[in-house]
C-alpha cells in the first residue's frame, strides 16, 4: 500500500557491509528501537530482502505492551511511502527482550534499483508507526505531569581534575517538579562508557509514592555545557523510576578524548558544567 503521511521518518545512510541498523524513537511513554537489517535477516528467512524490526529500547523494570505496527519505506521518486502493515498483535516484554517484525519488507533487488526511487544520494528513509493495546490483565491511568517552561537544574564542576580521583562524584540534591533529585557524573566513565565517556546519571532520591506498581516516566535531556559557545553535548534519555529503578542516564555523553582537549570547549580553567532539563513526564498507576 502507497501512502501519503505528514513529518520525516528517518534517513540513514545505505551501507551494504553492516548487519544492522537502528534509530531510537519515543512513542507513547516508552522508548523503542527501530532496527533494520539492510541483507535481511537470516534466521527469519529474511534472505535477499530489507528487514525492519521493533523492539524496546533499554531495561525498564516492570514494563511489558501488547501492540501492532506499521513499517513506512519512503519513495523519492512517488514521494510517497511504501506501507507494510504487522496484522498480528505482539506482546514486547523489557525481560526477554525480543523484537518483532517483518522479514520480506521489500526485495534488495527492488530496493537497491535506482529506478524504483527507494534511495536517493545513498541516502533512504524509514518509518514505523505503533499502536499500544489497552492492558487486559488490569487496568492503569497515565496520568500527564505537565512540566513547566525551564524545569533544568545546572551543575558547574570546578577543578574537574580533583574528580578523577573518584569512581563518582554527586551534586547537590535539587528540586524539579516537586521531585528531590541529584546528579551523579563518573569523570572516567561507567558501564559501556568507562575510559571512554563521561557518564552521568539523574537519581531520584524519595521514590516512597512509586510502591503499588506506579512507575513515572520521563524524558529528560544530559548536557555537557560548551564553554566555547560551539553546540552543547545533548543526550536524550527516556526513563522509567519505580521502586526498583531509581536511576537513569546516559553512559557515553562526551568522549573523554574531547573533554580534555582544550579546543573543544567542554571544559575551561579546569571548569564542567552539566545539565539535566525534564521534558516530560507521565505518572501510571494501577486502577
Amino acid at each position: 500500500m502507497w501512502k501519503n503521511i505528514n513529518g520525516k521518518g528517518e534517513n540513514f545512510q545505505c551501507n551494504n557491509s553492516c548487519t544492522h541498523l537502528f534509530s531510537t524513537f519515543f512513542s507513547i511513554f516508552l522508548p523503542r528501537i527501530l532496527r533494520i537489517y539492510p541483507n535481511g535477516k537470516e534466521e527469519d528467512n529474511g534472505e535477499d530482502h530489507v528487514s525492519l524490526y521493533l523492539k524496546l529500547a533499554r531495561s525498564l523494570d516492570g514494563c511489558d505492551v501488547n501492540a501492532t505496527y506499521k513499517f513506512f519505506v519512503y519513495n523519492y521518486k512517488r514521494k510517497m511511502y511504501l506501507v507494510v502493515q504487522g496484522f498480528e498483535v505482539q506482546h514486547f516484554d523489557d525481560v526477554e527482550d525480543i523484537e518483532h517484525g517483518i522479514s520480506r519488507v521489500l526485495s534488495l533487488n527492488d530496493f537497491l534499483n535506482p529506478s524504483n526511487g527507494f534511495i536517493l544520494n545513498g541516502r533512504c528513509k524509514f518509518g514505523v508507526e505503533v499502536t499500544v493495546m489497552r492492558p487486559t490483565a488490569r487496568d492503569a491511568c497515565l496520568l500527564d505531569l505537565n512540566v513547566q517552561r525551564r524545569s533544568r537544574f545546572t551543575w558547574p564542576i570546578r577543578n574537574f581534575t580533583e574528580s578523577l580521583m573518584y569512581d563518582y562524584l554527586d551534586s547537590r540534591p535539587f528540586t524539579m517538579e516537586g521531585r528531590r533529585w541529584f546528579l551523579r557524573m563518573y569523570p572516567r566513565g561507567h558501564g559501556p562508557g568507562f575510559e571512554k565517556s563521561i557518564s552521568i546519571y539523574l537519581h531520584l532520591c524519595d521514590f516512597s509514592d512509586l510502591r503499588n506498581g506506579r512507575r513515572l516516566y520521563i524524558t529528560m535531556e544530559l548536557r555537557a555545557k560548551n564553554l566555547m559557545n560551539e553546540p552543547d553535548a545533548t543526550q536524550t534519555v527516556f526513563a522509567c523510576y519505580n521502586i526498583s529503578s531509581y536511576a537513569s542516564g546516559h553512559c557515553d555523553l562526551v568522549a573523554l578524548s574531547d573533554l580534555h582537549n582544550s579546543e573543544k570547549g567542554f571544559k575551561l580553567d579546569d571548569m564542567l558544567i552539566l545539565e539535566v532539563e525534564l521534558k516530560q513526564q507521565y505518572l501510571l498507576e494501577d486502577l
